[in-house]
């Protein structure tokens, strides 16, 4: 049989992933074609189908060397580099690759997919719309411009694109019906929530093992407060594809609003696989075994809000390791550093020595506990000697009426929630004012300018430098009033009673519906009965502050 042959065979074995007989089909081609290229490449190919890197980039660099323009091979050792995570060096042979042949297009593509996940938006779409000039409706590309065009909010010509893409005839159903898919998340961030659940349907008629389209589903009912169908949705997407990470997720925070504990628990550790996440993960990692005489560096992440919640997971480790480390920022390390026994090190200093490291959110389900076996208060803070103590009213009580603003949030959905959860300052006012018996203190940090206009409110927040000045401000305090932010967290891990305004529908982590939240004791609840009408909970919060906080 000629090298040629062999390595028709050979092809054969390796698309019907028959690895072993694939190599050994292609080894007998090249003893008879020792000088075939295409034979190096195709022996590399399935050494890194197989994950033998290494033997992959050696057989790949003998191909290179018998064919040294073959724009095709230098692609080829970018996807190798890519996937190895060495950017740098993929980008470079991706350059290569177009230095041989400027409109070979599937170079451009694997630069665009590298500069999406390791470079710049701008080097991305760049790359992307190469390949459209080639290629205009390469799919790939399609999507990636897309999602870039979603995250600029440019919808217009995202939907532009998705119209001609869905008008074209050269797509398969299933391509058809991943294009529906992204049309319902571009509904989806435009709050058409009806149209999203359309396109999705859509999708799953077309491809009904699609999971991303039952995701998709689920993360509309869950933002629109359906947790039953989110929760329904989801699961019909893991029947599909156990592994997507987002629906894991997603379905773990609807168990923890569940206070279904270790299913929520062990759900919230597939952040880390969702696209999105840009936490840091250090090596090596705990998983859960004996740190007896070792030391233990836990990783802060996510929000200020969620790492006051989960921060009294690190007691119970003190007790487990020989030293403990948090690391996080500047204004949340003086805070956690009166927790006795914890050390602190910042995002900008050099890593400690230590053997083992975890995420802040994963020590509940490593450690096995739940929220109230770490019951507040499990920080605890020396009360600020200042004007809180010198008023001479009956009771003192802080408040803050919005948290991060909306702007800053990256994607529409957490966008709009930002904006569900601000409180205009002017809804407090009237019961601020029916209660003149009692002093109100802003805890809102930054100082808000418009608090000037109602001279009978003082602010403490002047001084504020960071979280350990605003734990102390409000350990002077009374009482604690908060819209959805990390104030309302942080007394709560103060042990400070707290009432917390929700609107409606509520972040995933509070409960669908009742006044009491497992995590603090001390917290209550009022709620939105309209989403967008403050006048209900503005109503109970009044005859709550008259009956004596209700508690």
């Amino acid at each position: 049989m000629r090298g040629a042959a062999y390595f028709e065979k050979a092809l054969d074995f390796f698309q019907q992933g028959a690895l072993a007989q694939a190599k050994q089909t292609c080894r007998l081609g090249l003893a008879q074609a020792p000088a075939n290229f295409e034979g190096w490449r195709l022996l590399a190919l399935i050494y890194q189908r197989g994950g033998q890197s290494e033997a992959a980039l050696t057989a790949l660099h003998q191909a290179l060397r018998l064919a040294p323009e073959a724009a095709v091979l230098y692609c080829d050792l970018g996807h190798f580099r890519a996937e190895s995570k060495a950017p740098d060096l993929a980008r470079s042979a991706y350059r290569k690759a177009l230095v041989c042949d400027p409109d070979y297009w599937l170079a451009w593509l694997g630069l665009g997919q590298l500069e999406a996940e390791w470079g710049t938006v701008q080097a991305a779409w760049g790359a992307w719309w190469e390949v459209l000039q080639r290629e205009p409706f390469q799919y790939e590309a399609l999507l990636g411009i897309l999602e870039i065009l979603r995250r600029q909010k440019n919808w217009q010509a995202a939907e532009q694109i998705v119209q001609k893409a869905l008008s074209a005839s050269c797509f398969s159903k299933a391509q058809r019906a991943r294009l529906l898919t992204q049309q319902g998340v571009l509904w989806q961030d435009q709050g058409l929530f009806q149209a999203a659940l359309g396109a999705f349907a859509q999708a799953r008629v077309l491809l009904p093992e699609l999971a991303d389209a039952c995701f998709g589903q689920g993360s509309v009912f869950q933002e629109q407060g359906e947790r039953e169908l989110a929760r329904a949705a989801y699961l019909e997407c893991l029947k599909l594809q156990p592994l997507h990470a987002e629906a894991q997720l997603n379905l773990g925070l609807l168990d923890l609003s569940e206070s279904k504990w270790e299913s929520g628990f062990q759900r919230l550790g597939w952040r880390k696989f969702t696209q999105g996440y840009r936490g840091e993960i250090l090596q090596p990692t705990w998983q859960g075994e004996s740190l007896r005489g070792k030391t233990l560096l836990v990783q802060g992440e996510l929000g200020q809000g969620d790492m006051l919640l989960f921060a009294r997971f690190l007691r119970p480790a003190l007790h487990l390791a020989k030293k403990v480390y948090f690391r996080g920022s500047e204004t949340l390390l003086p805070l956690l550093e009166t927790m006795p026994g914890l050390e602190t090190v910042s995002l900008e200093a050099p890593l400690p020595v230590y053997d083992k490291a975890c995420l802040l959110l994963d020590l509940p389900a490593l450690l096995g506990l739940r929220p109230l076996d770490c019951p507040p208060p499990y920080l605890q803070v020396e009360p600020l000697n200042r004007a809180p103590l010198e008023v001479p009213f009956r009771a003192r009580v802080g408040f803050c009426w919005h948290g991060q603003l909306p702007e800053r949030q990256p994607l529409p959905t957490a966008q709009r929630m930002a904006a569900r959860k601000q409180i205009p300052l002017a809804a407090f006012i009237p019961v601020f004012q029916a209660l003149p018996e009692l002093a109100f203190f802003s805890l809102q940090w930054p100082e808000e300018p418009e608090l000037a206009l109602y001279p009978g409110l003082f602010s403490l927040a002047g001084s504020f430098e960071n979280w350990l000045d605003t734990a102390r401000a409000m350990a002077a305090l009374d009482l604690v009033i908060s819209a959805d932010t990390a104030i309302a967290h942080l007394a709560g891990a103060l042990g400070k009673p707290v009432f917390l305004l929700l609107p409606e529908p509520a972040y995933w982590l509070w409960p669908e519906r009742g006044s009491d939240f497992d995590w603090y004791p001390r917290l209550r609840i009022f709620r939105q009965s309209l989403a967008g009408d403050w006048s209900d909970p503005m109503a109970e919060l009044s005859m709550a502050l008259r009956e004596g906080f209700g508690f």
